[in-house]
């Protein structure tokens, strides 16, 4: 922090300086050294942007011992260029020819006086017959972790006498940040991995048939692509898009298959209504995967008592919300619209993550109170859910690719006992007609049932 402004991983352009001085004694079997530094904002580079090595013009000594056996070399304390203040003694001092003895002290701060770094350090040393030597000593070392090891200046675990160790409360922060960190990026994450994979594939011979999949994200489709990812032959190019997208894509040949979840209820035929126009009765045929429940994700206990989406507009409780193009926010906000409530009145409405699995943590690690989405992602993090509507899941193809080899073998796998196995592992997902298919009048006329 300087002058008010946060300056982490920026370049800061100031004034700096580096002094540097030693002194140095001799005589009848003593030697000392003394040596002190102060660095202020310096560094001996050519360019800021370098590292290592590369583009050093000069070099800052350490204000440490250099250590050259296992133990003691564990640790040196790097120069600090941002700002240090480092004095160093080393004294040595031969009895005889075959027993000598060294004391060496070093001592760094930073400029506001905190210590960075302290060590104490003796040694003995006895030669016999330049054959062999003896060599004993003790190091003392003091640190800061913080700064050398990247650690932080608060514990993470704590004791207690009888009930084993527990973490503090930063250990738990830190445990949902990771946490939250693979709930989030993890699907985009999975997204860049297959487009890499993709463009590598075409160089690779006797490859397997690539299966394209657009789908939202969920845990049942994963689940599907762990099978498939175990079955000789098949590939699978999975990546994660919204509703309309998926469709989109399929549209433009873009995948083969698209992934499409319709709620049940009063909101169907707007949902249907969507995706109606992209269907092609003569092109498209509809395979049915699984139902999933989606509701409010809220605290263990559910302390604020939130029941409706009426409550969390009159509570003031927090709210994170899904990304304006996923399938999931359109649903929320169209339930908004069926009950008369405006989105401004949810406190948090505009704070946003990407998957459900995200907005789960999100409110797991306390930094919201209810959140939207499917039962799965609540379980996971141990939240208490609250049921709001089913969703059908479908999956839509072309005709043609239908019929191939390779998408029959996915019906099989969907038929499967495994795959069943693994959706009904899936809190609040059941395995309904999974891998049955319908042509799209078929498929209209049974939705619109729903």
């Amino acid at each position: 922090n300087r002058n008010g402004e946060i300056t982490l991983g920026k370049f800061v352009r100031e004034p700096g300086t580096v002094l540097y001085s030693s002194m140095s004694y001799a005589a009848h079997g003593l030697g000392l050294v003394l040596e002190g530094k102060r660095t202020e904002n310096f560094t001996f580079r050519a360019d800021p942007f370098v590292s290592l090595n590369r583009g050093m013009i000069n070099f800052l000594p350490p204000m440490t011992r250099q250590n050259t056996y296992r133990l003691t070399t564990r640790y040196n304390a790097a120069t600090q260029e941002l700002g240090e203040l480092a004095v160093q003694a080393d004294i040595r001092y031969a009895i005889k020819r075959k027993l000598s003895f060294n004391v060496n002290f070093s001592n760094i701060t930073t400029l506001d006086d905190e210590l960075l770094y302290r060590e104490v350090y003796t040694e003995v040393q006895y030669k016999h017959k330049n054959k062999w030597q003896l060599l004993g000593g003790v190091q003392m070392q003091r640190y800061n972790q913080d700064i050398y090891e990247d650690k932080p200046g608060v514990p993470l675990v704590e004791t207690h006498r009888g009930k084993g160790t527990t973490l503090t409360a930063f250990g738990e922060k830190l445990v949902w940040a990771g946490q939250r960190l693979q709930a989030r990026l993890g699907p985009q994450l999975e997204n860049l991995a297959q487009e890499l994979a993709t463009e590598i594939k075409p160089f690779l011979r006797h490859g397997a048939n690539v299966i394209r999949v657009h789908a939202s994200h969920g845990f049942a489709v994963p689940r599907l692509r762990e099978l498939l990812d175990r079955t000789p032959g098949i590939g699978i190019d999975l990546r994660y898009v919204s509703n309309q997208n998926s469709l989109v894509s399929l549209a433009q040949d873009a995948c083969d298959l698209s992934g499409v979840h319709l709620p049940r209820g009063a909101l169907r035929p707007q949902s249907v209504a969507a995706c109606r126009e992209l269907l092609d009765p003569r092109e498209y045929r509809v395979i049915s995967f699984v139902t999933r429940e989606l509701g409010l994700m809220v605290k263990p206990g559910n302390p604020l008592r939130i029941t409706s989406l009426r409550d969390i507009a009159d509570s003031g409780a927090r709210f994170v919300n899904r990304d304006p193009d996923s399938g999931t926010r359109l649903l929320f906000n169209q339930l908004l619209t069926q009950q008369g409530i405006d989105e401004t009145s949810i406190h948090g409405a505009r704070q946003i993550e990407f998957t459900h699995a995200a907005v789960a943590a999100y409110v797991a690690s306390g930094m919201a109170d209810v959140s939207f989405g499917v039962e799965a992602a609540a379980r996971q993090f141990g939240l208490d859910f609250i049921r709001l509507l089913t969703e059908d899941y479908f999956f839509i193809c072309r005709r043609t690719f239908l019929e191939t080899e390779a998408m029959q073998r996915v019906i099989g796998i969907m038929k499967g006992r495994e795959f069943h196995e693994a959706v009904s592992s899936l809190p609040g997902y059941a395995a309904t007609e999974t891998g049955a298919v319908k042509t799209v009048r078929e498929f209209l006329d049974s939705v619109a049932l729903g």
